[in-house]
């Protein structure tokens, strides 16, 4: 009989064993690296692209246009996401349209607008109404307090109560100091 270690019986087992698991290794690790580079270009780039694209049009940028080509939801979110951009910019680019129609219209008419805060300071006023309170600008008039323009101090009493039950006051005529 012949007597070998059992070391050397098992060398070979265990030579071919440890190339088994290398081998195993090696495909396994280039398995997870295509799936994080997959799953990296597929879905975290785009929604980062997206994240990023929010950032931007919340600091008012509405301009960007994101191009991600992903053929899957990720890329009908980022056209969703063009859409409401381009939306937001044609909405912000008819409200100023509209705001510098009322603002033109509010300072070219003859008659004295103006709009006081709560604690009843002028907060704006139109060139009229400075005028009609004898100042030269409308800057003039600003931070002072309504009651001081009221000849009856009645008048501005019930004004006053009116716009705290119904916050406006209608129709109503009375006599104002220059």
């Amino acid at each position: 009989a012949v007597h070998l270690p059992a070391w050397r019986v098992f060398s070979t087992i265990n030579i071919a064993a440890f190339i088994a698991l290398l081998v195993s290794a090696l495909v396994i690790g280039t398995f997870c690296l295509i799936a994080y580079r997959i799953i990296n270009n597929n879905i975290l780039r785009p929604i980062s692209l997206v994240n990023e694209g929010a950032q931007i049009i919340r600091q008012g940028d509405f301009s960007l246009k994101l191009r991600i080509n992903t053929g899957d939801e990720i890329e009908e979110l980022a056209t969703s996401f063009n859409q409401m951009a381009a939306t937001l910019r044609n909405n912000i680019r008819h409200l100023k349209e509209s705001e510098e129609k009322y603002r033109n219209l509010v300072l070219s008419i003859r008659d004295g607008m103006f709009q006081a805060d709560v604690k009843d300071r002028v907060i704006f006023i139109n060139p009229a109404g400075a005028s009609i309170l004898g100042f030269n600008a409308f800057e003039d008039v600003l931070e002072k307090h309504l009651e001081h323009f009221f000849v009856d101090e009645e008048d501005y009493t019930h004004i006053y109560d009116s716009l705290t039950k119904t916050s406006y006051v209608q129709n109503v005529r009375v006599w104002l100091k220059r």
